[in-house]
Order: C-alpha cells, then structure tokens, then sequence
C-alpha cells in the first residue's frame, strides 16, 4: 500500500532542519505537500502494475502481454478463460507429459484435489493403444465452476500429454447416484420441482484436432 500525503509530511518534519518554517500554512509546507501528493500518486500507479502483473488480476492488454510472456495467444477467448489458459501454458512448460503431471495439473487448473482425477493408459483395453490415455474421471462441477466449456477444456488438457500420445477420451463425473427409493432431499439425487437439490449428471468428450484457440 503506497504512503499518503500525511506520511510523506511526516517524513519532511523529522528529515528538514528546524531552520525551515515547518508551520502546515508556510510557503515550504504547502509545497511539500503538492509534492507529496505526486509521489503518492506514483506510488499508487506502481501498485497497481504490481497487481496487474498477476495472472489472477490483470485484464484486457495487460492479461494479453502476461500470456505473450509464455508464448500463449488469446484467440477469442475472455479474460477469466484466457487466465485458465495461460497457467495451463505455464504449467505445461514445466511438465514431463507423464500421467502424474497430466493429474497435478488437471488438478490444478480445476482447483481440485488430486485423487478427483483419474488417467488410463489405454494398452490394457479390449482394443489396445500403446501411446494413448484416456482421463476416465473429472468432476465436472469443477469444471463448470472455472466458467470454461467442455471443448476448451479437452482442448487444453489436450496440450498436456507427451509428444506421440493422443488423448482419447475426457469423463466427466457427475454427482448423481441411484438410491433405493425416488429421493430428492438428497444432493446426489433426484431433484426436486425447485431444482434446488439433486445429484449433477456426467459426460465425456472426445478431441479432435480442430484448433479451438491458438496453443
């Protein structure tokens, strides 16, 4: 937080020799505090580059020079997707493409804990793959939270695999669950007429190669 005009004042009392007329009505005084409110008005412009120097802060052309920073475009997306984008390149600049970076950094651009996220690699499948996964558990509610869609998402985690695997398929996981009887007290139920409780439904989805946004 940058100093107010009062601090600087303060500072120009104790560091001025007595010789000068430090009455707040002197000539000297009144000029100091012109001064001062310059500096405070430096001060609050470097405050607010600091802010804006935050990936969760910036906006508009200031989020756009953070992303250049790692070399990720903006495409067409807005800001708040552009902010999960641009932490995805970062962390995708440092990740080995191995399953437990894809999990850390899933995770991580869904706020979630790790365990919520769950990879297959697909060698083991009734029709074997050697150099493909499949994310077989997402929380979709997560996902839904971070204001991004479906496609952006695949698109994204798409990015994080290593060189020569493809990603097969993304499941997201639901909160529903069957119960022994019609129940829509339950948050993993039915909901009720309301809409006010009920369990949340899943999907999946499958990536093309169709670029969504510049990677």
């Amino acid at each position: 937080m940058s100093d107010t005009v009062d601090d600087y004042l303060d500072e120009v009392y104790d560091l001025v020799p007595d010789n000068y007329d430090k009455e707040t009505t002197s000539n000297f005084m009144k000029l100091m505090a012109v001064l001062s409110g310059a500096f405070v008005e430096i001060g609050e412009a470097l405050d607010l580059t600091l802010v804006y120097r935050d990936v969760d802060e910036a906006t508009g052309y200031t989020l756009d020079l953070i992303g250049k920073n790692v070399n990720q475009q903006r495409g067409r997306l807005s800001d708040d997707i552009y902010r999960v984008v641009i932490k995805s390149a970062i962390l995708r600049n440092q990740s080995g493409g191995g399953i437990n970076d894809i999990i850390e950094i899933t995770a991580k651009l869904l706020n979630v804990e790790n365990n919520t996220i769950s990879v297959e690699e697909l060698y083991t499948d009734t029709t074997p793959e050697p150099a493909a996964i499949g994310i077989t558990e997402v929380p979709l509610e997560a996902l839904l939270e971070t204001g991004m869609d479906i496609t952006t998402f695949g698109k994204i985690v798409g990015t994080l695999v290593a060189a020569g695997v493809r990603l097969d398929t993304i499941d997201l996981s639901g909160t529903f669950v069957f119960g022994e009887t019609l129940e829509t007290e339950s948050e993993y139920g039915f909901a009720d007429l309301s809409q006010t409780t009920g369990g949340s439904l899943g999907g999946a989805f499958t990536p093309d190669d169709s670029p969504l946004f510049p990677i």
